[in-house]
């Protein structure tokens, strides 16, 4: 059985020591002062507020009651995708929480707001 053993750790001790080298492979990537996480490479779950009132989850009218239970079975489904909220601007904060509070039942840690660039 000795040999055995010793055979399986030259091998791994050979895995340790190419592996660095191999993830390296001579490709210098670009800096970045601020690098988007993993996560975000998902395509998010999108909520609108539009300026009636009404609530579309992933463009279907989804009514307020329902929300919360909709999210939940969409963070069953994809855990790993966030949430982005778009509001009208018009739109009250007491209208914007509720999506927020209905998110964080549902599962979701965080909830993100989209915005526009201010020119």
């Amino acid at each position: 059985m000795t040999p055995l053993v010793d055979v399986v750790l030259v091998l791994l001790i050979i895995f340790m020591v190419v592996t660095p080298a191999l993830a390296q492979n001579g490709l210098e990537l670009p800096k970045s002062a601020r690098p988007d996480s993993e996560g975000k490479l998902t395509e998010p779950i999108v909520t609108q507020l539009m300026p009636d009132g009404s609530i579309l989850l992933e463009n279907a009218v989804t009514p307020a009651a329902e929300l919360e239970t909709r999210l939940a079975k969409l963070h069953a489904a994809s855990p790993s995708r966030r949430l982005s909220v778009k509001a009208d601007a018009h739109a009250g904060y007491g209208q914007v929480r509720t999506v927020q509070l209905a998110a964080q039942r549902a599962g979701y840690a965080t909830v993100s707001l989209a915005v526009a660039k201010k020119e």
